[in-house]
């Protein structure tokens, strides 16, 4: 309770900090939420719908993924369905996806970061408030400058810094912990968006090639049924 009428006694300054400290325990209550319910990425299902792709059965492994909107079946299923468009829009689209991603699973972190850098500060400026408020309250005093007075008025003072430091190391923690985090779900699901992708290119050439082969296989058979007619017509004159 001392320590709270303290922080009051210190001015706006400390208001203000406690007003940012309130925002930081709510942009981390939100991030741990959102990572908490953000699925996780299943190496069995995912090599299950990837042998599915490369057995042409893509149909049947979107259908056997969740429909959801974030995570990585959710970009599975995107480029399951886009799987007919050449692999330069596949990969654009897969691009995009993991920005958009990284987007939702960073938001407020830039904010958090920001207030990491900026408490310490406005800590130091209610330092240098009170230190100045103190000597103005020592230059109205008539009697002696005792120490327990410099002491009350320094307690007050410090106690911005104190809480400034308090809120800025958590945050820049925090706020590095959930990068580090986001990074650590995006790069098994980038991995899996190239796998597939390559698998529906490796798809896309062999029906190339095995339709080039079939052109090539009928242009002889043709080419040869037209010698054996004119070699038939010749014996006959």
């Amino acid at each position: 309770m001392m320590l709270f009428n303290h922080i009051l006694q210190a001015g706006p300054v400390a208001t203000t900090l406690l007003g940012l400290s309130v925002l930081a325990l709510a942009l981390i209550l939100d991030r741990f939420w959102t990572q908490l319910i953000y699925p996780r990425f299943s190496t069995a299902a995912f090599l299950n719908a990837r042998q599915e792709c490369n057995q042409g059965g893509a149909d049947i492994a979107a259908q056997s993924l969740s429909a959801t909107k974030h995570g990585w079946e959710s970009a599975i299923t995107l480029l399951i369905t886009n799987r007919m468009l050449e692999q330069s829009s596949r990969q654009q689209l897969a691009l995009d996806w993991l920005v958009r991603e990284r987007r939702y699973l960073s938001a407020g972190l830039k904010l958090l970061g920001l207030i990491a850098a900026i408490a310490p500060l406005l800590g130091l400026l209610g330092t240098v408030f009170g230190i100045i408020d103190m000597f103005k309250a020592i230059a109205q005093n008539t009697g002696p400058v005792t120490p327990a007075l410099l002491a009350e008025g320094m307690w007050t003072a410090m106690i911005t810094t104190a809480l400034g430091l308090i809120i800025a190391i958590p945050c820049m923690a925090v706020s590095y912990g959930f990068e580090q985090l986001t990074q650590w779900r995006l790069n098994p699901i980038q991995d899996a968006l190239n796998s597939v992708d390559l698998a529906f290119e490796g798809a896309t050439s062999a029906s190339v090639r095995k339709t080039v082969y079939k052109s090539v296989v009928r242009a002889n058979n043709d080419s040869a049924s037209t010698n054996t007619s004119l070699q038939n017509v010749a014996g006959a004159a």
